[in-house]
């Protein structure tokens, strides 16, 4: 996957208005290391993996790590060479390997359970919240905002990345139509690992950090198979210590908490969401009203107001960034008819 762009805005202790939600929640990464010529991955390893997905479900994001054969990618070699250990499969949760066999993985699947619940009820150093949109070119556009809950230290890296469900593929144990699920398939950034977030010997709980990608490659069509996921990383001698993780699923791609608000759908329209230069505002009203569109940067500050008055039945407005002369990232629509609101995420890229 080709890596386009990252920008990243430090906010210190300042929230972001127009920006995605971060839940105060502890997740639990379970990470399978696999490869489809294996095959105990698909026989124990197989069941073992889609038994972990069903017990755990909104408490536990589970990762398939293909670091052989025909699903291998250098990300998810980089990612189980990490953890550590040989052979396969592997099943790591969090930093720890299970040591899970054919006949063990059942009272294992116990264990981890417990593990997840208990671990969801903890308060978490950091978390990150996510929001997203694919355009027809199967171009993801990505905000994601990560937040400290507690005073830390050291160095914290986060990580971007897209699963892949309903992958059909060859797999030993499970025969040459196997439908692959959770499989890391691409990442936002060139090192797996992601970009530094913060990295200080005083890091105060409140901290906000603001990052923005593009992934390119994707499969438009595919969407509502793809799961978008964050991963936050501590550095400590050389290790890549897992600390937190937060996952959207496709098609929407949206944050489950704070984006959209009471303006009804069908109200207006804004397309495309990505874009070299022009985007296109619909206004559908059934009459008079009053009505505004503004155009936003991530920091809340005003960049255009493209109208601003009574709105009469259909209304269009374009957005070019040409015209108004600024560059490439991410901004934000609002949308004001009769008292009710909606904002749209659109992001400029050449």
């Amino acid at each position: 996957m080709k890596y386009l762009f990252t920008l990243i805005i430090f906010l210190m202790l300042c929230a972001n208005s127009f920006a995605q939600d971060v839940e105060q929640r502890q997740r639990t990464l379970i990470t399978k290391r696999t490869a489809s010529w294996c095959g105990n991955c698909g026989t124990w390893g197989w069941a073992f993996m889609e038994a972990l997905i069903e017990d755990n479900d909104g408490k536990a994001v589970l990762v398939a790590a293909h670091f052989s054969g025909d699903l291998a990618n250098q990300i998810s070699t980089d990612i189980t060479n990490n953890f550590g250990g040989v052979g396969q499969p592997n099943f790591f949760v969090e930093n720890e390997r299970l040591p899970a066999g054919s006949s063990t993985w059942s009272n294992f699947r116990t264990q981890t359970k417990d593990f997840v619940d208990m671990n969801f009820e903890a308060e978490p150093i950091v978390n990150t919240g996510l929001s997203a949109t694919m355009n027809s070119n199967g171009n993801l556009a990505v905000t994601a905002k990560s937040k400290f809950f507690q005073d830390t230290d050291g160095e914290y890296l986060l990580g971007v990345y897209v699963l892949e469900n309903n992958l059909i593929n060859n797999q030993s144990g499970q025969g040459a139509n196997a439908n692959h699920k959770k499989v890391l398939v691409a990442s936002a950034t060139a090192d797996s690992f992601g970009d530094v977030i913060a990295n200080d010997a005083n890091i105060m709980a409140g901290t906000e950090v603001m990052n923005e990608y593009v992934i390119s490659g994707l499969d438009a069509n595919n969407a509502a198979n793809y799961e978008l996921i964050a991963i936050v990383w501590k550095l400590e001698n050389g290790f890549r210590k897992f600390e937190n993780v937060f996952s959207v699923a496709g098609p929407n791609f949206e944050a489950p908490v704070g984006v959209r608000n009471a303006l009804n759908a069908s109200a207006y329209n804004v397309s495309p969401n990505l874009s070299a230069d022009l985007v296109n505002v619909k206004l559908n009203v059934d009459k008079a009203q009053n009505a505004s569109v503004k155009l936003y940067n991530l920091n809340g500050q005003l960049v255009q107001s493209i109208f601003e008055g009574v709105a009469n039945a259909r209304m269009d407005f374009n957005i070019s960034k040409n015209e108004l002369g600024i560059s490439n990232g991410t901004y934000i629509i609002n949308i004001n008819i009769d008292g009710k609101t909606a904002t749209e995420k659109v992001v400029f890229i050449d």
